[in-house]
């Protein structure tokens, strides 16, 4: 069955919506865990790999360089 109507108002995608998605408890857990986790990603220290990159535009702006 697709659809499953609770109370004859309601209709429930279940075949749609994760099990863990439909429990609004753990829906928030799995929430707060990823916003941890890019959190935890964005205040890793940056460690610096010792080079440099440099793009020029033209010919020109190399002889400037230079």
């Amino acid at each position: 069955m697709l659809m499953n109507a609770e109370d004859g108002h309601m209709v429930h995608f279940n075949c749609c919506i994760p099990k863990r998605y439909q429990n609004p408890d753990s829906f928030k857990k799995r929430m707060e865990h990823l916003e941890n986790k890019l959190l935890d990603e964005t205040l890793k220290p940056f460690k610096s790999s010792g080079h440099a990159f440099v793009c020029f535009d033209s010919v020109k702006s190399v002889n400037v360089a230079l």
